[in-house]
């Protein structure tokens, strides 16, 4: 990891971008060939007018707090965020928090539980935004690297019961495909149990559900695995 600064410009517009690079996978080298910067600013003035004729790192670092430090201290002495020559929209934000400071609000969020209102506006503050391609490539790596216990697949199960009115019993299946797989029961039934009830009126001999003639079925609150 090489934390650096760096100036795109576009000289015949005027418009320049000044910014940091801090993260693991920080290498002066890559710039502008496996890096474009994370701005979607940016990302606009190159897909209306090209890419930039300036393209510089400006300066190394031996560590991340050193490379926003400097970022902030240039963009604040250009005051770049109210010059209209400027692509940036900020004068230095970035935040870098080292493994101390991460372990510490592991700690302290470890086992909190958010409201259910809280969860919503957080969903709703998400809609639209889009993710810039290297936070995708980011986000697909840890995926692709990450096994699941038998624990955690167990837990992203989405049980299913049926409720059988003529038993006055419950049914309970891991999955819909596993129901479908043990039963034999169409989809057309399927639907009907979702929006209400399915009145068993024939069985066919080829039939393997378990339900007689004049019960009627119809989809149950769903089910967590420990329940």
């Amino acid at each position: 990891m090489k934390p650096y600064t760096y100036l795109i410009k576009w000289s015949k517009l005027g418009k320049s971008y000044y910014g940091v690079k801090y993260g693991k996978d920080a290498d002066p080298s890559t710039f502008w060939k496996d890096y474009f910067t994370s701005s979607k600013y940016v990302q606009e003035m190159r897909e209306e007018h090209g890419e930039p004729d300036v393209i510089q790192v400006r300066r190394t670092f031996d560590c991340p707090k050193s490379a926003i430090q400097w970022e902030c201290k240039v963009l604040i002495r250009l005051d770049a965020i109210h010059k209209p020559n400027w692509v940036n929209k900020h004068n230095g934000k970035a935040l870098y928090h080292d493994a101390e400071v991460r372990a510490k609000q592991s700690k302290a969020l470890k086992g909190l539980k958010r409201s259910k209102e809280a969860r919503e506006n957080n969903r709703k503050a998400q809609l639209g935004k889009k993710l810039s391609q290297e936070t995708k490539d980011k986000i697909k790596k840890a995926l692709s690297n990450r096994k699941q216990t038998a624990q955690e697949r167990e837990k992203r199960k989405r049980y299913i019961r049926l409720y059988s009115k003529l038993e006055d019993k419950f049914y309970t299946y891991d999955s819909w495909n596993t129901f479908f797989e043990e039963t034999g029961v169409s989809h057309s039934r399927y639907r009907q149990m979702r929006k209400g009830w399915w009145h068993i009126t024939k069985k066919y001999k080829t039939a393997r559900w378990p339900w007689i003639v004049g019960d009627s079925l119809t989809i149950a609150p769903e089910l967590q695995p420990d329940e």
